[in-house]
């Protein structure tokens, strides 16, 4: 089951825009057609789904006690808590810039960095965000520290070490005689250390004392000495926990101690290869490291053995911050974690993060199931769609991959299609063999967007996109297009009964059926059949329907030689359709249009949804427990057939 009709008018203008837009404004947005009459309160037997929340790729988190904590990411996004976590708000950073380090002195003052050279900083708990007086916009600012409310240190992506004494507002240049890239620097006392790539380390040895009345005010660093040597892996943080004591970590699991102020280092066990993001001490004797792929490592002895922590998570962990005696919380590509014990976490239910346009789903059995949709997402739920967990996520919502539909074979063995989000929109094949956990990209090399998929067996399934289709027998190793299938109209919808017959649907009442699985192809359009069709369904080898542009509902029990009309009571496209058997059926489509109908579509009736949100794909496994997709996140479910 897929987006039907996401066919590109242009190389930048979907046909799924271009019908979003006529859908709204033209076919129809009438009460009735979401449910309700004449101001009515219509209760619904759709309920909203849970879909673990995903951060916005977050890169550092800071907490200054319990309660009030914020987190910084990609875009200019900063948000923050003052109940704990219980919910977040999000703070305007003014900048699209992304944001790599957050740092508070108390519940008021703060600090962000970023990449072009961003600088800011907050007296009023991030409600306003100034821009510091410094330009180095052509650089990125990767860490920044303070101890106090006035005194700290940045660095830069060439070498730079940046410290100012007025909190922020002025900052100066340091040079550390080293020009690659510095991501993390720290601080304590008279004791201050940067690292980079390469293994680059500069300690701060010499510095002016700033005297008033010939008292010691304040120290700033004004040479640096280079302490490198002990690595060549890129070192990607460090934190000075004492005027001796500092821990720096990188790549392939190095992690280094210093015991005497950065001068020398000595490299500590760390029981992986993964690359370490961020190192967090609170004394000298407990500490937390994050790292790739779910990394999160924890010592209660300097250093001397450090114990991985289940994250729950197997993508990328960026930054940590206790919160409070007990309570911490972890950041991540596609995670906000908390713990209120420090060895068990899981997923914050902020509700923050907008979600993406869900296109398809697909059950296996009574409890296992997945979701796809655009920017790459795949979800997955194994308690009946109760919960549902990220198994993919792309970075970017236009540069990875927009899935358009899923099907399964079997329990383990399914395939996705869908196309790249960026020119030329090439066609995409996913497959699986654990139920979804897991997806591989094929190579189907030479086809344009692939819209929807039918899977026939374990080694047969038909994908079709653009104005043809193609074919596996393999279990989707090797997919060949079948150019016997010759029309110069997109088309959008598939459904096979078994390896051999099989029909396609598309623009101007495109309508295509083959009998010796794909190899040969009978139009079976009439010249009344104009309508655009987004999907088509079979019971079996006579009877089916198709759905399309406007509300239409076309009915065949002659394997598509004659198709009659129904009364859809709708002018909202239908991009879905779903049949139990010859009776019981359900279609979905614009403005949270759900249909039902218990005898095979003579009749259709309005089954009223939450919300309005376009819907893009059904799915039931029984009379009873069903599932609808759609645009901005939209999972919804029910235990009684909706009705």
């Amino acid at each position: 089951m897929s987006l039907k009709g996401l066919s590109r008018k242009s190389p930048v203008i979907s046909l799924l825009a271009l019908s979003l837009f006529v859908g709204m404004f033209i076919s129809g947005c009438s009460d009735d057609d979401n449910g309700t009459t004449g101001g009515d309160t219509v209760s619904s037997a759709w309920s909203v789904n849970n879909i673990s929340p995903e951060a916005n790729k977050y890169k550092s988190v800071w907490f200054v006690d319990e309660n009030n904590g914020w987190a910084v990411g990609d875009e200019g996004t900063i948000v923050t808590t003052d109940d704990g976590g219980l919910t977040w708000a999000s703070q305007s950073s003014g900048t699209s810039q992304n944001l790599w380090d957050i740092e508070f002195f108390d519940a008021d003052t703060g600090w962000v960095v970023g990449n072009t050279g961003t600088l800011m900083y907050t007296i009023n708990g991030g409600r306003n965000w100034a821009p510091s007086l410094f330009d180095v916009t052509d650089k990125r600012v990767r860490s920044v520290c303070f101890t106090n409310g006035h005194k700290g240190l940045a660095v830069t992506s060439n070498g730079i070490v940046l410290h100012t004494q007025n909190g922020g507002r002025l900052w100066d240049i340091d040079s550390t005689g080293f020009f690659g890239d510095l991501r993390g620097v720290s601080f304590q006392g008279v004791t201050a250390v940067a690292v980079g790539e390469g293994g680059a380390i500069r300690v701060g040895n010499a510095y002016d004392q700033i005297t008033t009345y010939g008292s010691l005010v304040d120290t700033f660093w004004s040479s640096w000495t280079d302490a490198s040597g002990i690595t060549t892996e890129n070192l990607n943080d460090v934190t000075v926990a004492s005027t001796t004591h500092a821990w720096a970590v990188g790549d392939n699991g190095v992690i280094l101690i210093s015991t005497d102020g950065g001068l020398t280092w000595s490299v500590q066990t760390s029981g992986t290869t993964a690359n370490l993001y961020s190192v967090t001490f609170d004394g000298t004797a407990n500490g937390w490291i994050t790292g790739a792929g779910g990394t999160l490592l924890m010592t209660t002895d300097g250093g001397s053995n450090w114990t991985a922590i289940n994250s729950g998570v197997s993508h990328d962990l960026y930054g940590f911050s206790k919160a409070g005696s007990t309570n911490s919380w972890v950041v991540g590509s596609l995670s906000l974690l908390s713990s209120s014990n420090g060895t068990s976490y899981s997923e914050n239910s902020s509700g923050l993060v907008s979600l993406p346009t869900l296109t398809a789903i697909s059950f296996q059995n009574a409890n296992d199931g997945v979701a796809v949709g655009f920017a790459g997402t795949i979800l997955k739920t194994n308690d009946g769609g109760d919960t549902w967990k990220y198994c993919r996520r792309g970075k970017t919502q236009t540069s990875e991959e927009w899935f358009t539909d899923v099907n399964f074979a079997d329990d383990t063995i399914g395939f996705a299609s869908g196309y790249m989000g960026i020119p030329p929109y090439q066609g995409i094949v996913a497959r699986t063999f654990d139920g979804g956990t897991t997806w591989e990209i094929v190579d189907v090399t030479g086809m344009n967007e692939l819209f929807k998929l039918t899977v026939v067996n374990a080694d047969t399934s038909f994908v079709v996109g653009g104005n043809t289709a193609a074919r596996t027998i393999d279990g989707g190793a090797t997919w060949t297009e079948l150019v016997s299938l010759s029309t110069i109209d997109p088309l959008y919808g598939i459904d096979f009964t078994d390896g051999s017959n099989g029909w396609v649907v598309g623009h101007d009442g495109q309508i295509l059926h083959t009998t010796d699985g794909g190899n040969t192809w009978t139009n079976l359009s009439a010249d009344t059949l104009t309508d655009i069709l987004y999907d088509i369904t079979f019971v079996n080898a006579t009877t089916g329907w198709t759905v399309g542009f406007g509300g239409v509902i076309y009915k065949t029990v002659d394997a598509g030689v004659t198709w009659v009309k129904q009364l859809s009571g709708t002018t909202n496209s239908l991009e879905s359709v779903y049949f139990l058997d010859e009776n019981r059926g359900w279609a979905v489509g614009f403005m949270g249009t759900v249909l039902y109908t218990s005898n095979g579509g003579t009749t259709w009736t309005v089954q009223p949804t939450i919300g309005n949100n376009s819907l893009f794909d059904v799915d039931f496994q029984s009379t009873t427990d069903g599932w609808i997709v759609g645009e901005n996140g939209t999972l919804l479910s029910t235990n009684s057939g909706g009705l």
